[in-house]
């Protein structure tokens, strides 16, 4: 089971990748993009049918993936920029793997906004 909080930083691929690629290939994609894949961060990553997600982190000790693929259907919702990257707050990453639209989503106003940068 993924446990996110909300002090986690999330970077969002926002092109399909082959899911072919394994860690090695992942972490490849990462740092062509200027991210160093053993920050800590989470690495969110679809695949072109947007009927699977992948989520990879480092722990200090290794590198988890963690997939999640569609029993039918597809995901309804990805973010879009004009950049290759994106970022996610924890509570949007949870309502897309849970095949929500965080668009949509009624949230809680934040009582005070988490610094994510210090952890970087």
């Amino acid at each position: 089971m993924l446990q996110v909080s909300a002090v986690e930083i999330i970077c969002v691929f926002l092109e399909p990748v082959n899911f072919r690629m394994r860690i090695e290939g992942l972490s490849g994609v990462c740092r062509q993009s200027g991210h160093d894949p053993l920050s800590g961060k989470l690495f969110v990553f679809r695949n072109k049918a947007f009927d699977a997600i992948r989520v990879m982190s480092y722990d200090a000790t290794g590198v988890w993936l963690f997939e999640k693929q569609l029993a039918r259907g597809r995901f309804p919702w990805w973010p879009r920029s004009g950049e290759r990257w994106t970022s996610l707050a924890a509570k949007e990453l949870l309502v897309l793997l849970w095949g929500g639209n965080p668009e949509e989503a009624c949230f809680i106003d934040e009582w005070r906004k988490i610094d994510t940068r210090a952890s970087a």
